[in-house]
Formats: structure tokens, C-alpha cells, sequence
């Protein structure tokens, strides 16, 4: 059974440094509009959401607040002190603005995606594995900082996977690199670097 061909880059230099500056920039903007939205509905902390991206889906008190427009639920840890959790409340006008307000981007982020974006290589794939097949399935490019410097995965353009629009250009700082060296830095081990 054919199996799905990446491509994978190594990425390091000012260009890449300048890179890793926009995503930490990026990711201190969100820090800056979570806060001024906590302060908004004077909450103690955030529910986090899907933790691979970073989102927020309500409020943590330790006091029940007594805005009408959110759904509370009292959580009680042995030898913690009690809290509530507080999530919008979509019936009410207001619950649904607080909604859109937690899904907004500028409160949500996604370390890969923005990686991704800020290096142009978003590139995604249908792959089908066999010709009798009915169905297939869609991979993505992913990246992800490595000390000072970035490694991608890229899904290739071969047979029995097809990019889906246009292939990115990879820009000339990333170097294409061996699946073992990928997997190596991937795992923390900068000795592959040095190795190269």
C-alpha cells in the first residue's frame, strides 16, 4: 500500500530569526488581547480549549460574577480553593458576542499556522492510498521553531497525492533535509545540525 512522500526543510539565518520575531510578536499581541478581555469580564483566568491551538472557550472566577449571559459551573478540587467556570451563554445577545469575542483571532493562535504562513509554505495534499480507494485524505504542511531556527514538513507532489492549488515556492533559506535529520531536530536533538 503506497504510503503518503513529504518533503522536509531546515530553515536557519536572519531570514529565519526575523521570522521567529513575527511569531513571537504575533503570540505577545494575543497575550495583550487576552488580558484586556479578562479585565472587560473581570475574570480570574481562561478555560483553555483545543491546547494545539491555543484557543479560549470561557472564564475562570472565584467568585461567582453576576453577568446573566454566561452558564456557570462550580468546580470543587480536593485541597484547591473552589471556582467557577464560566462559559457565553448563546440564548442571550449578549453570550453570543462574548462568543465571537473568544473564537476571534485576535485571541486565538496557532503557533504551526503562524509559521506556516509567516514562511510561505502552506501547502496541502489528497492522498489516496489505493486506485479501488472511494475516499481520501487531506495533509498539510506543518512547522515548528527548533532553537533558533525552523523545520518543515511539506506533503510532495507525487502520483497518488495531489497539491491542491498552486505548490508554494520554497524560499531559498530552506534547506532540504533527510526524514532522519527532520525527526532528529524534531526530538530535540540539535547534534543533527551539526551533523549536516
Amino acid at each position: 500500500m503506497p504510503v503518503m512522500q513529504w518533503k522536509y526543510y531546515l530553515g536557519r539565518g536572519p531570514e529565519v530569526e526575523d521570522i521567529l520575531y513575527k511569531a513571537k510578536k504575533a503570540w505577545d499581541d494575543v497575550l495583550t488581547a487576552r488580558q484586556n478581555l479578562r479585565s472587560e469580564y473581570k475574570a480570574n483566568g481562561f478555560i483553555p480549549g483545543d491546547r494545539k491551538r491555543y484557543t479560549i472557550t470561557g472564564f475562570l472566577y472565584y467568585e461567582k460574577p453576576g453577568f446573566d449571559f454566561m452558564k456557570y459551573t462550580l468546580s470543587e478540587l480536593p485541597d484547591q480553593p473552589k471556582f467557577y467556570r464560566a462559559v457565553p451563554n448563546l440564548r442571550h445577545a449578549e453570550g453570543k458576542v462574548l462568543a465571537e469575542k473568544l473564537a476571534s483571532p485576535d485571541v486565538t493562535f496557532f503557533p504551526q499556522n503562524e509559521l506556516i504562513n509567516l514562511l510561505g509554505v502552506n501547502c496541502m495534499a489528497d492522498f489516496s492510498a489505493s486506485a479501488n480507494q472511494t475516499t481520501s485524505s487531506m495533509v498539510w504542511s506543518s512547522a515548528q521553531q527548533v532553537g533558533n531556527m525552523v523545520i518543515v514538513s511539506m506533503p510532495a507532489d507525487v502520483s497518488k497525492q495531489r497539491i491542491l492549488g498552486k505548490a508554494p515556492k520554497i524560499p531559498k533559506f530552506l534547506k532540504l533535509i533527510s526524514k532522519e535529520k527532520y525527526d532528529a531536530l524534531a526530538g530535540g536533538n540539535l547534534q543533527a545540525v551539526e551533523d549536516m
